[in-house]
């Protein structure tokens, strides 16, 4: 079985507990990696919402050298990309990007919570800022491809037209549907099939509240969240954003990346060995090849 997961959180939460990836605190560990015949990451590098904007930037950095530190010590470290979760660690100048993309940025998700100097997230009614939409415009130019996970509907609409003039594709990397379970931090249907349409990816998160509104998600709300994807025309763009090492709870039946195996047999079983690999790895691994989107490789 093959895996490219679009969002993990793993490299905060490993500098925040000064973590190493043999450690058993975290969704992925380095005794899972060989669960896989072929295993690709994407691993976001997340604005704490308790600092400042000027912090995070600092942060930022920090992260990814202690991050690099932990892969560097592995003897198979797994092929991996990076992204950037809340943008609003640009403390208001667009030049920063150039650093971030320097650094390995090659996602960006621009919100988070709240209303910034971006603009507004999923928990608004606010669209981007002046600032957010120059932000998203630069980061486009520079090929990192925007997400509009955690975006208020509003900015989506922002982020999707602004790629859209650029010619770039957009993605939803850890989003599920509102019209499966309509909690606000999932993506509209008109939003999905722009993703499609524009030949983006959309991951299914596995945060239990966002695949089922009572929170006591298993696997087969995963499957009712891929089930819709393929009915909106996703069968090219659907993906995983596990969300692992980002949420405090995970559906029932999964209780890390080793556990993963499970629901590829479930999508197996439903759709056949072609269509689960898609959705598992090469959706995934063939926008980022389209795109010449850097992967690191052992």
């Amino acid at each position: 079985m093959r895996l490219f997961d679009l969002h993990a959180d793993t490299p905060l939460r490993m500098f925040a507990e000064q973590l190493d990836f043999s450690s058993d605190k975290l969704h992925i560990s380095s005794k899972h990696f060989s669960c896989f015949e072929n295993y690709t990451q994407v691993f976001a590098i997340f604005s704490d919402n308790r600092k400042s904007d000027t912090q995070v930037l600092s942060d930022f950095f920090s992260i990814c050298k202690y991050f690099r530190r932990q892969l560097a010590a592995l003897d198979t470290p797994p092929r991996y990309c990076l992204s950037l979760e809340d943008a609003r660690l640009l403390c208001g100048r667009e030049e920063n990007l150039y650093a971030l993309k320097e650094e390995g940025i090659t996602l960006m998700t621009p919100l988070w919570r709240g209303s910034t100097h971006i603009g507004g997230a999923f928990d608004t009614n606010e669209g981007l800022t002046p600032f957010g939409k120059a932000v998203v415009e630069r980061a486009c130019s520079l090929g990192i491809i925007p997400d509009i996970s955690h975006a208020s509907p509003q900015s989506a609409d922002d982020i999707l037209a602004i790629s859209s003039k650029k010619a770039l594709p957009c993605v939803a990397t850890h989003s599920d549907s509102y019209s499966v379970t309509p909690h606000p931090r999932n993506i509209r249907d008109t939003h999905f099939r722009a993703i499609v349409q524009g030949g983006g990816l959309v991951g299914i998160s596995l945060a239990p509240q966002h695949l089922s509104l009572t929170g006591d998600a298993q696997i087969s709300d995963i499957l009712r969240h891929i089930e819709y994807g393929l009915s909106l025309g996703g069968e090219d763009s659907l993906a995983l954003g596990c969300d692992f090492d980002g949420v405090s709870s995970l559906p029932r039946g999964i209780r890390s990346l080793g556990d993963i195996h499970l629901l590829g047999e479930e999508l197996e079983r439903l759709y056949g060995s072609k269509l689960a690999d898609k959705i598992l790895y090469q959706n995934a691994a063939s926008f980022f090849e389209r795109h010449q989107l850097t992967i690191k490789t052992p």
